[in-house]
């Protein structure tokens, strides 16, 4: 029988193979984040002493709670287990105004069974060969005097303030942290991470395509050039895709965001050039 228990600490190894299992690109670190920012909020399917499932939640300040990481091993889909997970989450955020996450293909008919509605599609690009560009003469490393600015940007385009989520990501990839700067003032970054099969660059926030092309090269530029590379992108901006596919990049898969209860906040989609991932948002 299987049952639903509060994710801890030790669970992070067994939760590693379950995304492993379905081919996810998270490393430890990844589970980390959710562990220590809402170590009540994260949840594990066990059948006898073997976890065959997660899903974790975090609360971006009360305009936004996300669920991410809803996983079944292999092994154990089709048996009610993603379903029972999902509404566990929703229960644990119940008296949340907005709910969000980002469906896969096969996930998508169970949110909108339960009560989730679609709000647009996300691709997620790949390139195995990465284009050697000169990184962008506007371009500098993120510095820690940079984040209350990097925060007012990605608050302002996401819809939400997920400044203790940005912290741990940019404490995390250092190297791979990037601000554009334009007479002194920041119009642009993105963060990227190493994960289990990809170099995962996001988010890109930026104020044009011009912006956020110069961060994407500056970001790969320092990226070692024999890693595969994933960004996932909304289809808001048809002249940015364009150029990333002439880069290189092709589709890989796709997700759509989705939302649960009132969403009259839902930021500005076409300033986010990729997302932090549908793990994150």
């Amino acid at each position: 029988m299987i049952f639903y228990r509060k994710m801890v600490p030790a669970d992070i190894q067994e939760c590693m193979e379950l995304s492993k299992a379905a081919g996810w690109n998270q490393l430890e670190i990844d589970w980390q984040v959710f562990m220590r920012l809402g170590p009540e909020d994260n949840i594990v399917a066990v059948l006898g002493s073997e976890i065959v499932g997660s899903v974790a939640t975090i609360r971006y300040g009360e305009e936004l709670s996300w669920i991410g990481m809803l996983l079944v091993h292999p092994k154990h889909r089709g048996n009610g287990v993603g379903r029972d997970l999902l509404l566990e989450a929703v229960q644990k955020l119940a008296h949340e105004k907005n709910v969000k996450l980002d469906a896969t293909t096969a996930g998508r008919q169970i949110y909108l069974q339960c009560g989730f509605e679609d709000e647009y599609p996300i691709s997620r690009l790949e390139t195995n060969s990465i284009a050697v560009a000169a990184p962008g003469e506007n371009c500098f490393p993120a510095e820690e005097k940079d984040l209350p600015e990097i925060f007012e940007l990605d608050a302002a385009a996401f819809g939400a303030n997920r400044q203790m989520l940005l912290k741990q990501i940019w404490f995390n990839a250092l190297s791979f942290s990037f601000v554009y700067k334009s007479e002194g003032k920041i119009l642009g970054y993105t963060l990227g991470r190493r994960g289990y099969r990809f170099f995962h660059v996001g988010p890109i926030i930026a104020e044009n395509g011009e912006v956020a092309k110069e961060l994407l090269q500056t970001v790969l530029h320092h990226t070692p050039a024999d890693t595969p590379v994933i960004l996932d992108v909304n289809y808001t901006d048809k002249e940015w895709l364009s150029w990333l596919n002439q880069s290189g990049f092709t589709e890989q898969r796709s997700f759509m965001r989705m939302f649960r209860g009132d969403n009259t906040n839902p930021g500005h989609p076409s300033r986010q050039y990729a997302i932090l991932g549908p793990e994150f948002g």
